[in-house]
């Protein structure tokens, strides 16, 4: 970063710290442009309007502390960001970690099309989900899914909550930030080698 643009982010802070109205104007404006496309980033995916929320929780944060800050506004900004998205993330991580059984409708093919996105690389699958067309089996694989590790219990609500895999991967990252691609594609490998246990087992019933 040039000297001329750190001198321009701390001359528009120390305008908005007397109260100059346009010397805000421009900084908000200016952390605005600068953290949107962090958070588009680290948020791929979701709606414009929930990104908009965390954008506008920043700047209000940011504008609450604006006393506090000494120089470097944009690094101070980047910061309360990183804290507002892992909020966000931790957040809906706890909604979609809910109890199996208040699902409504558990008759509906919403179950049956899920387990089958999330078995979409096993073999013989067809077979295996051919007979989960009633209550009874339905119930077993909700229950099978209970006896699940609570990873694999995550990914599959998850998976039930329409979450498209990156947001399944921020959500992982978020609780295990040391946690590598590698590593998190062999746990959704033995989710999904578990669940077709599971179903197998239903079917031998």
């Amino acid at each position: 970063m040039s000297n001329d643009n750190h001198n321009s982010w701390n001359d528009l802070l120390e305008l908005s710290k007397i109260g100059d109205g346009e010397g805000q104007r421009q900084l908000f404006e200016k952390l605005a442009v600068t953290l949107r496309p962090i958070l588009q980033c680290r948020l791929r995916g979701w709606a414009h309007e929930d990104q908009d929320d965390i954008l506008q929780e920043t700047l209000i944060t940011v504008g609450q502390k604006l006393p506090q800050i000494e120089s470097n506004p944009h690094k101070y900004s980047m910061i309360i960001l990183r804290n507002k998205i892992g909020d966000a993330l931790r957040a809906r991580k706890r909604r979609i970690q809910v109890s199996i059984d208040s699902l409504t409708d558990p008759d509906s093919t919403s179950l049956k099309s899920a387990i089958e996105q999330a078995l979409s690389q096993s073999s013989h699958e067809e077979e295996v989900l051919s007979g989960l067309d009633n209550r009874r089996q339905i119930d077993s694989i909700k229950e099978g899914i209970k006896r699940l590790s609570s990873f694999c219990q995550t990914f599959f609500l998850g998976i039930l909550e329409d979450l498209d895999p990156q947001e399944l991967w921020e959500l992982f990252k978020s609780s295990e930030p040391g946690l590598q691609r590698n590593t998190y594609r062999k746990r959704i490998f033995d989710c999904r080698r578990k669940l077709k246990e599971t179903l197998l087992e239903c079917e031998g019933q």
